[in-house]
């Protein structure tokens, strides 16, 4: 069997992989050898122009990528020329310059030395897929190799408009030391990065508009003063300040001049700069020059250039920021250490609970538990509670290696041990402690269990879903996502319980696109779970998971008919966040609110998202079990059931009598005003009803209120519970066996014979010839 890469609607036989497989090996060697001329190649241009015109046009021609491409990020060329300017800045920081070199760069030598820093970072592609330790036709495994390819290939660690706010909320706690170190308040540092942002993103746009209104201005005045010569017309616009900074702008470098655009300290700019040839690491050992390594940029963003300080890219800037910040404060302040771990932690901690409230704003939040296993005091950071679901979560401020993985794979395991498989450990000993016993005590302290000290008592009998989260301050998700890869490389990951691994930078937007949706939530978490014990997906990305949520809704099941209809093992999904990532490319300040595209979200009727509303809005007890069982509906399945209920809303009209309809395994009557008029025990007998039809000793009762119009306003949901006995079954035979009749009457009106394998519509669960067929035979 073959695997597949599924693209939207789009399936795609891979067997061809297997032939660049074999490709990638025969060219590994030639790869080695080629790559060093190539590297001598690129050397040789560098040295010969000055650093400010080389990266100025690789600046410009990501602009000119901008505005021809609208998606950019479908043009694979427009992904390497983002990796290859912070590149060739590193490669500027190695290199000693020839003397006078010059100032402008010939287009076709610029093109030529794009072409070469290209093809140096494709043959490092290939040189990520084999271990260098070994012989060049034995691959790595899928971990490592999704750790080097993200590494070469991936940047960007959360969307820009979540940039200012993450490092506002991480160092603002730390400004008194931050005014010590860089001789400028966070605030101000904030502030002077929008400029540094807006500068490098809008500006160069700006810069050419006023060129061009001032070109129509020129032409009006000749028009009007024919007697003018070129000379006279230019005086009447060269007292323009407008005019002149955007020629400095365009035919200078004033868009990347930090003394321009910002009011950054000198200490600052010194400490996040690197001169020419100043760096003397990237040149060195097997992989010298090479992308592979840890590029000097991702320390040191800004280029010093005869005094002068420059910043030509924006994204390594900020992939980086908060942890260099880190650095040069505690290299500065070694002492600062053990408190900035204390704020560190406590802060990521604040964020995460300020996140998940967003979401889940009528949750129980219970902070810094601690409780006793096997006599020894734990601490659990942080349990959310909402309708029977208990969250938990383990919260982990450390740092993610920041070396290669192709250089120090040992150490990044490690990190991934650190930040994911310890926390999980730690959270899931909450779970097996719930499973084993009918309760567990929380306290404020680990001094003592006095009754003082009891914060929480979580009984067993009050939770029916648990899930583990582990949350982390750097992001990695390319690695946490995905925990069947994780299992398979030896990682200690509880097997069978439902674990979601991810960063603040994805909870971030998490509460952006659940906000104030409980129960829309706590559905995706439970599909979410699911998923990470599947090894039939295979997904890149945290957001992958959201994006075909809200595409299929069940995801995991559509892959699983998806792979049985194609008779394949696996399928990888492609491009489906483009809606999310859209929606949140639109929520920077640069973009007007018509321009803003909707939030993304599940297609749902819009009747079907008010029901969920007033359900959400009332949080009574069985909320999430009653609105799950609602969504567990998809597509079309969504639309019936609204159409079932005004059907219901109809037959009552005509006969005034009360209808029971069963979704799934709740009870649902509609409750017209002024229409029906039940007695509670007939209502509550039909539930009872369905419950031993259903072998279901609990079971929840959904009430429905519709004004005249039929317009719902108000819900109520009940909890019902009855021992599953013959005794019940006697006493409850007649609703039986008029629910019984009900159903299959209702079957047969749509269909003239109900299949002996179908589900029974009496709602058992069970095939129709194992449960009703013998009553009609």
């Amino acid at each position: 069997m073959l695997k597949y890469r599924h693209c939207h609607q789009i399936v795609t036989n891979k067997e061809d992989m297997l032939l660049d497989k074999l490709s990638f090996q025969e060219l590994y060697t030639h790869s080695q050898e080629d790559i060093k001329n190539k590297i001598n190649t690129l050397l040789d241009i560098v040295k010969q122009y000055s650093p400010l015109t080389i990266l100025k046009r690789c600046y410009e021609e990501i602009m000119r990528f901008c505005v021809i491409y609208k998606n950019q990020s479908a043009n694979p060329d427009f992904e390497i020329l983002l990796n290859i300017l912070p590149y060739l800045q590193s490669i500027v920081y190695s290199v000693k310059l020839n003397d006078n070199p010059k100032e402008t760069i010939e287009e076709n030598i610029f093109q030529d030395l794009l072409e070469t820093a290209k093809a140096i970072h494709m043959s490092s592609n290939i040189l990520l897929m084999f271990d260098e330790n070994e012989k060049t036709n034995n691959t790595i495994d899928k971990l490592q190799l999704k750790a080097r390819l993200e590494w070469l290939n991936v940047k960007g660690k959360r969307y820009r408009c979540h940039e200012l706010i993450h490092l506002q909320e991480l160092l603002q706690p730390h400004n008194e030391i931050f005014i010590k170190t860089f001789e400028m308040s966070v605030a101000d540092f904030i502030e002077n990065l929008k400029n540094v942002e807006y500068s490098i993103i809008r500006g160069y746009f700006e810069a050419w508009e006023i060129l061009r209104e001032a070109h129509q201005k020129f032409c009006k005045n000749a028009d009007d003063n024919p007697a003018l010569n070129i000379e006279q017309l230019f005086s009447l616009q060269m007292d323009d300040d407008r005019l002149n900074n955007a020629f400095a702008k365009i035919c200078g470098y004033d868009l990347f001049d930090l003394q321009v655009s910002t009011n950054f300290s000198e200490k600052l700019l010194g400490k996040f700069s690197c001169g020419i040839g100043e760096n003397e690491n990237f040149g060195v050992g097997k992989y010298a020059y090479l992308p592979i390594k840890k590029i000097p940029v991702s320390e040191k963003p800004f280029l010093k250039y005869q005094d002068k300080y420059y910043c030509f890219e924006i994204q390594s800037l900020y992939d980086n920021l908060y942890r260099n910040i880190e650095r040069v404060i505690l290299e500065e302040n070694p002492s600062y250490q053990n408190k900035w771990n204390k704020i560190q932690g406590k802060t990521c901690q604040s964020i995460t609970v300020n996140l998940f409230k967003n979401i889940l704003p009528k949750a129980t939040y219970l902070e810094n538990n601690y409780y006793l296993s096997q006599d020894n005091w734990i601490e659990n950071d942080l349990l959310i509670i909402f309708d029977k679901v208990a969250i938990i979560v383990e919260i982990k401020g450390g740092k993610f290696k920041t070396k290669s993985p192709i250089t120090d794979y040992i150490n990044y395991k490690q990190s991934i041990i650190k930040l994911l498989e310890e926390p999980i450990n730690q959270a899931s000993r909450i779970e097996t402690l719930l499973e084993k016993d009918s309760e567990i005590t929380f306290y404020n302290s680990n001094k003592n269990q006095n009754d003082g000290n009891i914060k929480y008592v979580l009984e067993k009998s009050e939770i029916e879903k648990v899930f583990l989260c582990s949350i982390s301050l750097d992001n990695f998700n390319i690695i946490a996502n995905n925990v069947p890869m994780l299992k398979e490389n030896g990682f200690n990951i509880p097997h069978n319980v439902p674990i979601w691994g991810l960063s603040i930078d994805e909870l971030r937007v998490y509460s952006h696109l659940f906000e104030q949706e409980s129960l829309t939530f706590l559905h995706f978490l439970q599909k979410r779970a699911k998923a990470s014990n599947s090894p039939e997906i295979d997904l890149n990305d945290e957001l992958d998971h959201l994006a075909l949520y809200f595409e299929f809704n069940d995801y995991i099941q559509h892959t699983k008919e998806l792979m049985n209809e194609k008779n394949i093992t696996n399928i990888t999904y492609y491009d489906y966040t483009k809606n999310i990532d859209d929606y949140f490319i639109k929520q920077d300040r640069y973009y007007n609110e018509s321009e803003k595209p909707l939030k993304p979200q599940q297609k749902m009727p819009l009747e079907l998202r008010k029901l969920i509303n007033l359900i959400q809005a009332k949080k009574q007890t069985g909320c999430f079990h009653v609105v799950s069982s609602m969504l567990d509906f998809s597509g079309n399945g969504r639309d019936f059931l609204i159409h079932l209920i005004n059907t219901v809303l109809l037959k009552q009209f005509s006969t005034k009598k009360l209808q029971h309809l069963n979704i799934i395994d709740i009870s649902a009557f509609c409750l017209q005003d002024n229409n029906i008029i039940y007695i509670q025990q007939d209502l509550d007998d039909l539930v009872y009803a369905s419950m031993l039809i259903a072998n279901q000793p609990l079971r929840y009762c959904l009430k429905m209120y519709f004004d005249s119009e039929n317009k719902i306003y108000d819900i109520d949901i009940q909890e019902y519970t009855i021992e599953i006995s013959d005794e019940n079954k006697i006493k409850y035979a007649n609703t039986i066996e008029m629910l019984i009749n009900s159903r299959i009457t209702q079957q047969q009106a749509h269909k003239k014979k109900i299949g002996r394998n179908e589900p029974c519509p009496c709602g058992s669960g069970k095939k129709y010839k194992k449960c009703c067929l013998k009553y009609y035979e």
